[in-house]
């Protein structure tokens, strides 16, 4: 059994006097012990695709799904109440920008120590024991000292080990990490996605791991799910995809990666994607990326081609893939 099941999962927003769909129709799973790199554009809805599982979502937003349940659990039908009670205990988040997520004005054992007290029953001493130990597990040095400490005081890798700290607090199943790296060097990224994936595997926790960058998804991910324009347009395993993937948009963001080579001969210019995504306000009728591909059909701009399983495990959303699917 899946431990995350989503079936197509329905996201939209009150704006301008009317319902805009900014996810649209999604079907994930996520297996205990996986992580699954969900890859694409800014603004392509990856990011409120997970928010809608713990419905942690603006005041004007609707979510609504055939099928969205964690562990055996019907998340649709999950009191406010009980969502409180099963964030931050069985599913963590650690959000994008650190220093906007942390409060300013509280030290950084406060902000752990109170993960603990809301999800365990335990005691103040046994908490900050406890909040100590978690800071050294994620690599933070003179962790006594860096619990009196407020976050401005730390370097911005520092305050992302302090999120993942308290994501990890109470040893969630699932960790939902939302663009974790952003703004970080090269160095520290690297710590940090080799810290995820450690804690994953000694832990069995399962992972959903948010990014635009294709290079994090090769290293760390299991499974990759590329969205466009709040559709999934391929999901598969990494390997699979990256050697063999079916849409042209994922074809198109896999050639805008740079690729470092001794060798002249094989390099080659970076090849972007011309146009923008399309306005959430007005989705085109058909396929979403059909305005930008260089592989569009007629039948492209004129209906949404739907998501068809062309290996094991290996989806896409084309009417120019060979074959028809399984």
């Amino acid at each position: 059994m899946n431990l995350l099941e989503i079936r197509n999962l329905r996201c939209s927003l009150d704006m301008e006097g009317r319902r805009v769909e900014v996810v649209r129709g999604i079907d994930l799973s996520i297996k205990a012990g996986e992580i699954l790199g969900i890859v694409g554009e800014s603004g392509s809805g990856k990011t409120m695709t997970m928010r809608s599982v713990i419905r942690i979502l603006p005041q004007n937003a609707l979510v609504e799904a055939d099928e969205l349940s964690f562990n055996g659990l019907d998340l649709r039908v999950q009191t406010e109440k009980s969502l409180e009670d099963i964030r931050g205990s069985e599913i963590s988040m650690i959000f994008q920008d650190p220093m906007t997520s942390l409060n300013p004005l509280k030290r950084i054992g406060d902000h752990i120590t109170e993960v603990l007290l809301r999800h365990r029953d335990i005691t103040m001493r046994a908490a900050r024991e406890e909040a100590v130990a978690l800071l050294e597990r994620v690599g933070i040095p003179s962790a006594g000292e860096r619990m009196r400490q407020y976050p401005h005081e730390l370097s911005g890798g520092m305050r992302q080990r302090v999120l993942i700290a308290m994501a990890l607090a109470c040893r969630p199943r699932l960790l939902i990490a939302d663009e974790p790296t952003t703004a970080l060097d090269v160095t520290i990224q690297a710590q940090l996605l080799a810290l995820i994936r450690t804690l994953q595997q000694k832990d069995n926790m399962a992972v959903a791991l948010i990014t635009h960058d294709l290079g994090v998804i090769a290293g760390v991910c299991h499974r990759v799910a590329v969205m466009y324009a709040g559709l999934l347009m391929e999901t598969g395993d990494v390997e699979t995809l990256f050697e063999q993937p079916l849409h042209p948009y994922t074809r198109a963001l896999l050639r805008s990666v740079p690729v470092i080579s001794q060798d002249r001969d094989s390099r080659s210019r970076l090849r972007a994607i011309n146009g923008q995504p399309p306005s959430v306000l007005r989705p085109p009728p058909g396929c979403p990326f059909a305005p930008r591909c260089s592989e569009t059909r007629p039948e492209c701009s004129q209906s949404l081609p739907s998501m068809k399983e062309y290996a094991q495990d290996h989806c896409a959303r084309c009417f120019n893939i060979p074959g028809g699917g399984l």
